[in-house]
């Protein structure tokens, strides 16, 4: 639970009987003294100040419905909430569209040694875009709020909060022999490369998540 720890955290949700999943990582870059696992603070601070601005994008029709979030190197330190928050937006099966259309948003980061990072977010009104262009400039207002979000950091702590989590993009560990190698998060800060979140954009064309056509999930 020290400075420098790398936090997985999984928003779970729901929409049209397939389950959705966001995974992003989160890295303390700031000491926090607290007397509850870091992983319940972080899982409930996130809660309420990141993701209202994801659900404010989202229809009704998807629920998120639990938040998960581990210390990768620490397996004392994790933490399983279960919450019901629905997306802000009326919903029908007429304005939603399909559970594997998409906004894409890009993770800029501050190095070459990580991939660029990207994410996701299901359940977008159909009335916010054209053609498969997003069009409606409401809709662009909040994504642009929600990327401020995603970019930013974590803040906990009283009497006054400070920003205590940083998002950040992790290099995935390579094992095996060429043509079979296998890749894994980092167990150990010794094993860690990373690259901190700069910039969150998202992309005015749609995208799809097939995996998450009805009956697949996720």
């Amino acid at each position: 639970m020290a400075s420098g720890d790398v936090y997985l955290l999984t928003d779970i949700q729901t929409i049209g009987g397939s389950e959705v999943l966001n995974v992003y990582t989160y890295q303390q870059q700031a000491v926090l003294v607290a007397t509850d696992v870091l992983s319940k603070i972080l899982a409930d601070n996130w809660v309420d100040q990141i993701l209202p601005k994801i659900a404010y994008e989202q229809l009704s029709g998807l629920t998120h419905v639990g938040v998960s979030v581990k210390n990768l190197f620490d397996p004392s330190d994790f933490y399983d909430a279960v919450i019901s928050v629905p997306g802000a937006g009326d919903d029908s099966l007429a304005s939603r569209d399909p559970n594997f259309t998409a906004v894409g948003i890009k993770f800029d980061r501050d190095t070459l040694a990580v991939r660029t990072g990207a994410k996701r977010i299901a359940g977008l009104n159909t009335a916010a875009s054209t053609d498969g262009v997003i069009t409606s400039s409401g809709d662009i207002a909040g994504l642009l709020d929600m990327c401020d979000y995603l970019s930013g950091p974590v803040y906990a702590g009283l009497p006054i909060p400070d920003p205590i989590w940083f998002p950040v993009v992790v290099k995935r560990v390579r094992e095996g022999i060429s043509g079979s190698y296998t890749y894994r998060l980092p167990e150990t800060s010794g094993e860690l490369i990373y690259a901190n979140v700069t910039n969150a954009v998202f992309n005015f064309l749609l995208t799809s998540q097939v995996s998450r056509k009805i009956g697949v999930g996720v």
